[in-house]
């Protein structure tokens, strides 16, 4: 078996052109990685563990349990990288791990505002906190599953994920899960749950709102550009 540093190589080499924030979670996979590996574990089964972690840290925010439930969601996040590592390494790829790798992330995001919003609901007992839970799911739901394939599949390059190198590019990673998860853990520490979902319900609902604007607007221009030009 090669060492870390040799599977980084082989396993993680474009994923660390990625900025800080979104490569974080790599230097921690890698080591699952290679215990998966050793163990011959196959990607599709590391997907269904990952989500398997994010069910479990749903239900804990749903009894209050901000810390050990933002704990579990980390680890969603680092076995959504370790599913990946090991396909790359071990050559593999099919339709129905890249169908359940997505149905995943499409249904577990939008369940990890949801369920905090109303743990801190049954914990406060103030309704908003299911309104400002409700409205961040939903944000994530029709980003997730409905702009991005939209972008992926057309050459809106000014919406693409990038390396971080402005601030425009900033305002797109912040509200990825991957920077989201490691804030709710540090904020569950202080006690700042509530601040938390504030905070990005309404972030991720402009967010989303001005994406969709952006990308319709963009799209009817294009179209528009190519009728001209026949």
């Amino acid at each position: 078996m090669e060492s870390i540093k040799e599977l980084r190589k082989i396993c993680q080499d474009k994923g660390f052109q990625e900025h800080i924030a979104l490569r974080f979670h790599r230097i921690f996979s890698i080591y699952i990685t290679r215990v998966f590996l050793i163990l011959k574990i196959r990607p599709n089964v590391v997907t269904i563990l990952g989500f398997l972690m994010g069910i479990t840290g749903g239900y804990l925010f749903l009894n209050s349990y901000f810390l050990q439930g933002s704990v579990f969601f980390l680890f969603l996040l680092i076995f959504d990288y370790v599913d990946g590592e090991i396909a790359r390494y071990r050559k593999l790829s099919s339709n129905f791990g890249a169908w359940l790798d997505t149905m995943s992330v499409h249904l577990l995001y939008p369940y990890f505002f949801f369920t905090l919003g109303l743990g801190i609901f049954f914990q406060t007992g103030i309704f908003w906190y299911i309104v400002l839970g409700a409205l961040a799911a939903m944000a994530k739901l029709i980003e997730r599953s409905m702009i991005q394939p939209l972008i992926k599949d057309s050459n809106l390059r000014f919406l693409k994920n990038q390396t971080i190198t402005s601030a425009k590019e900033w305002v797109n990673h912040i509200a990825k899960i991957s920077v989201q998860c490691p804030i709710i853990f540090l904020c569950s520490l202080v006690g700042w749950e509530e601040w938390f979902l504030w905070f990005f319900a309404i972030y991720l609902t402009l967010f989303t709102s001005g994406k969709v604007f952006l990308t319709g607007w963009r799209t009817y221009k294009q179209k528009k550009y190519y009728k001209n030009t026949k």
